[in-house]
């Protein structure tokens, strides 16, 4: 039973919405659903919060000591790094619009309602505090969207007898 529950854990904190179909094939009833999937799903986030805030440091302190001072390198790097000091192309104002509608749209929102459900979990609080930092406040909207999904999906599986 801890095994099941362990493996229930590890699953909804990468892929939330794998860890429905998975606590109905070990028979878990709805109330350890629900909470299993919700505590992975919460751990998930706060991990991969801090995780992806080392890698992007990480990411940009290996750059600065090792790509930017070697041109010969960052030359064949460059479509992994974006050459500093090449100019880029100016973007047309349709392309702007186009952004800047996507962005007022989807936005923080978009992407902290999706992310426990359609985008994993790792990936879209990458791109949360990527985009928009991580900050307390970032991270408690996605904790409790985390809460929302599990108890929809929980539902949905155990009430419904939905299996996809």
């Amino acid at each position: 039973m801890f095994q099941k529950a362990l493996v229930l854990f590890l699953v909804s904190t990468v892929k939330f919405m794998f860890a429905f179909p998975l606590a109905v094939t070990f028979n878990f009833s709805f109330l350890n659903t629900f909470i299993i999937t919700t505590a992975g799903g919460i751990f998930g986030v706060i991990f991969f919060a801090f995780l992806s805030q080392g890698l992007i440091a990480g990411w940009r302190w290996f750059l600065n000591r090792y790509v930017y001072p070697r041109p010969a390198i960052a030359r064949r790097l460059r479509f992994l790094t974006g050459d500093p000091a090449e100019k880029k192309k100016p973007v047309s104002m349709k392309k702007k619009r186009r952004y800047i509608r996507l962005r007022k749209s989807v936005g923080f929102w978009g992407i902290a309602m999706l992310t426990p459900s359609f985008i994993s979990i790792p990936i879209g609080t990458f791109l949360i505090v990527r985009f928009y930092g991580r900050s307390l406040k970032n991270i408690l909207l996605v904790c409790v969207l985390v809460v929302v999904w599990s108890a929809f999906f929980s539902s949905l599986v155990h009430f419904a007898g939905v299996t996809y």
